[in-house]
């Protein structure tokens, strides 16, 4: 069945609000877990992970593959592959 588009425009209105507030609930939520650490290496990996974050969405977003990075990229996944140079997803 397909919407009029005023309906339409409602329905994915509403979704995207209430994605939004899920967003800000589970920050409000990391907050107060936040609060409740005394852990100074604790804090010191979270800052890490933070920064490698951020460090990798502005990676991203100035530095799209071409083409050609990306095949050179996956051909030097197969070689680590063939070479032994992975860790397998039940080690982790």
């Amino acid at each position: 069945m397909i919407l009029p588009e005023k309906q339409t425009n409602k329905s994915f209105c509403k979704f995207v609000k209430n994605k939004v507030m899920n967003v800000s609930l589970e920050i409000k939520k990391i907050q107060q877990e936040l609060e409740l650490i005394h852990d100074e290496n604790l804090i010191n990996s979270i800052k890490s992970i933070l920064a490698f974050a951020k460090k990798q969405k502005s990676a991203t977003l100035f530095n799209p593959f071409t083409v050609e990075e990306y095949k050179k990229r996956a051909e030097q996944s197969e070689q680590d592959i063939k070479m032994g140079r992975f860790i397998d997803v039940d080690e982790l």
